[in-house]
């Protein structure tokens, strides 16, 4: 019969002591924090007011809805444990169908929702061996879960207030052999069901009444986690049990309107995070130990010491984290966890981009209502979200990364609802509107092809050389003097392939530009122009292979990495030059180049070029 493989055992042992410290508990898979958003508050995630659908891992409890009948879906994948292994990959799939605004007595709503998640943590292909030391065959080794939530909220129409319960479903599946050795019961192979509970409430955006233009806001939120029965594999003797997990937090934060609707919204995170379980020596029994429950519903979290002081200790993991968002659609995060016990400390940073917050508040700047209150943002939204951890040089939770793109599509059931006659007077009163002014405002959206250049890339063959693409979306206005203006996030860098080996490097960028327009036909206007980016974040990839053996590592690059560690310039500028051809009235198609120029650091001659193909439709 073939045996575990001893990598995998051990893999498994550094698991449990990097996640908790401890090597007692089993399915420690299901401790891994998935969501790129609460990843850069350190996981602190059972208290924030937030539109995370990955928070129901975190507290069951209702997160923050859409308006009206909404469908919400989002994947992450990351490398696990780079600096531990080059072949574990973790990844987590999550959708959410929620209703919000169904009405109680005219004094409350009612929102809820169901989310369904996925957990898959490859732990690679393995070699097996019988019970001689012989190999066989290779079979894959995995944890999963499918996990299904249940949520329900009520909110107060005359009072900022919220509450909202849960519970999440879960089925967790261990492969870690094919068989099992000989003369043992059992199989290397285990499923199991869990579930967890929460509550959470709120008080949101409170407004003083002599000072409307700051608002205040309090959460506090409490779950338990992977509640269920003991886990067994080979010898049913020789059970663990789940890692069950209580956590309690409080969210403190505010924002302050500096102009229109526009200001800086902040938030600061504390929670307290213990396994209920301990196991203690008994000689009495064969297997020399005993596994202890911890009783209550805190088991040793203590408010005043671990949530109220943030002080940590051998039994209670803290979770440290803040955000400072601006304008409503560009947040900033960072985070640090503490576990004094396990002797696991790292930090964490991440930022996140709503694109329907930056559209709208590009209609306060540019000061055209008309794009904030266009159709399209009622229904769709796209965010976009990424975190890093940081520890010691080496760690094996060093440098790992998160990111992910939530789609949103919202007010479903709205968008059949005006009858005919509703739908052809709003067309007459569209079309007297546009008559009479006209904001001249575009969406836009295109591809970028994008490589360096510069003294530094001399050495590398043309050849080699290939255009990395990536993204560009935004909005422009054309002004009174006939100039264009734009915002955009966008997506530059370069791609190296030599050989078997590929380097790449993302970099993502909010720009602005201007640019003139020169008509040299009825169908062709030449453009000219200047255009300005700040470094939001980037990923690095890289596979190398030596004859059949390939491996492959990607790394994210925060604003602190590009900074200080790679000297990077945060600014990049330099000059536009292309042409747009109108398709309608309301449609054009644009190709522009871009040539960088500033360096990206200043320890290097390399510079941004990047070509542009975007459409652009007036609203």
């Amino acid at each position: 019969m073939k045996k575990f493989k001893l990598e995998i055992i051990y893999l498994i042992l550094i698991l449990n002591s990097i996640l908790y410290g401890v090597g007692e508990a089993g399915a420690i898979f299901l401790l891994i924090s998935p969501s790129p958003t609460i990843n850069g508050f350190a996981g602190a995630g059972t208290s924030i007011s937030t539109t995370d659908i990955y928070s129901s891992y975190y507290n069951p409890a209702q997160p923050q809805l859409p308006n009206g009948l909404s469908v919400q879906f989002s994947d992450t994948e990351t490398d696990w444990l780079p600096n531990l292994a080059s072949d574990l990959k973790y990844n987590y799939d999550v959708q959410m169908v929620g209703y919000s605004g169904f009405s109680l007595l005219d004094r409350y709503q009612l929102q809820f929702s169901i989310t369904t998640s996925k957990t898959y943590l490859d732990l690679g292909e393995q070699i097996g061996m019988d019970e001689f030391g012989n190999p066989t065959s290779n079979w894959k080794s995995y944890m999963s879960s499918d996990a299904t939530t249940y949520s329900l909220g009520i909110k107060s129409n005359n009072f900022p207030i919220y509450f909202g319960i849960g519970r999440t479903n879960k089925e967790a599946t261990q492969v870690l052999s094919d068989q099992v050795t000989a003369g043992e019961s059992g199989s290397g192979t285990s499923i199991d069901e869990f579930y967890d509970w929460g509550f959470r409430f709120s008080i949101d955006n409170y407004k003083p009444r002599k000072l409307q233009n700051i608002g205040l806001s309090y959460s506090f939120g409490y779950s338990k986690s992977n509640i269920g029965d003991p886990i067994s594999f080979v010898d049913v003797d020789q059970e663990d049990p789940p890692p069950i997990t209580s956590r309690l937090g409080m969210t403190f934060g505010g924002n302050f309107i500096i102009y229109n609707n526009l200001g800086i919204d902040f938030k600061f995170v504390r929670e307290a995070e213990e396994l209920m379980f301990e196991r203690i020596a008994n000689e009495n029994i064969a297997k020399g130990y005993e596994d202890i429950y911890k009783d209550g519903y805190l088991g040793d979290i203590d408010i005043q010491k671990h949530l109220l002081n943030g002080e940590g200790d051998e039994d209670v993991i803290i979770h440290k984290g803040s955000e400072v968002t601006l304008f409503k659609f560009y947040s900033i995060r960072k985070g640090k966890h503490i576990d004094l016990d396990g002797k696991v400390e790292y930090k964490t940073s991440g930022h996140g981009i709503d694109f329907g917050e930056m559209i709208k508040s590009a209609s306060y700047i540019f000061e055209s209502p008309s794009i904030r209150e266009m159709k399209l943002l009622n229904y769709v939204n796209i965010k976009y979200n990424s975190s890093k951890y940081s520890a010691e040089i080496g760690h094996p939770l060093d440098n790992i990364s998160f990111d992910e793109l939530t789609i949103s599509i919202k007010n479903i059931d709205n968008i059949f609802n005006n009858d005919t006659k509703g739908r052809e007077e709003e067309l007459i009163i569209n079309r007297d509107v546009q008559s009479s002014t006209n904001n001249n405002i575009s969406l836009i959206g295109g591809i970028n092809l994008s490589k360096w250049a510069g003294d530094d890339m001399d050495y590398i063959d043309e050849d080699e050389i290939e255009n990395l693409q990536g993204f560009k979306l935004g909005i422009e206005k054309l002004l009174d003097n006939n100039l264009i203006s734009g915002m955009t996030f966008s997506q530059r860098g370069f791609k190296v392939e030599s050989g078997t080996s590929e380097l790449e490097m993302q970099l993502n960028y909010l720009t602005g530009y201007l640019l003139k327009p020169q008509s040299v036909s009825t169908n062709l206007d030449l453009l000219l122009g200047f255009e300005v980016g700040y470094f939001l974040n980037g990923k690095m990839k890289m596979k190398m292979c030596f004859e059949s053996d390939c491996t492959s590592e990607s790394e994210n690059i925060d604003s602190d990495d590009w900074k200080d560690e790679m000297d990077g310039n945060m600014i990049d500028y330099g000059i536009i030059i292309g042409g747009k051809i109108p398709l309608n009235e309301k449609l054009s198609i644009n190709g522009t180049y871009y040539y960088g120029l500033n360096d990206l650091s200043s320890e290097t001659v390399l510079q941004n070029r990047s070509y542009q193909i975007y459409l652009s439709i007036e609203l």
